[in-house]
């Protein structure tokens, strides 16, 4: 792995959490990306904070989804599950942030 993956992945780290600060929702990058500079799960990429909730984010960026995968602009969301696993929900995170700040009043 070349030196532009990483950097791409910390860029998008720091992308997603730069738009939850915009918001007022408290949002950090663990460094390294690496959860456990912020005491959480080695996975955790990106840690936000709701008061005393705070709700983990392991980040990918891959080059493309499986379009059965992506909501189409006429849909809020895609539910999913894998045979014998949990559901699932893909959202935009525009509409993801909306719902925490309206849970949050």
């Amino acid at each position: 792995m070349g030196a532009a993956q990483p950097r791409k992945g910390k860029g998008y780290e720091r992308e997603i959490v730069n738009r939850f600060r915009a918001t007022g929702i408290d949002a950090e990058r663990a460094y390294g990306s690496d959860g456990r500079a912020l005491g959480e799960v080695k996975e955790c990429d990106v840690r936000i904070s709701l008061g005393a909730r705070r709700i983990l984010f392991q980040l990918f960026r891959p080059g493309r989804l499986a379009r059965k995968f992506v909501p189409t602009t006429d849909i809020s969301g895609v539910i999913y599950r894998q045979d014998r696993g949990e559901d699932l929900i893909m959202l935009r995170l525009d509409d993801y942030i909306d719902l925490l700040i309206a849970s949050n009043v």
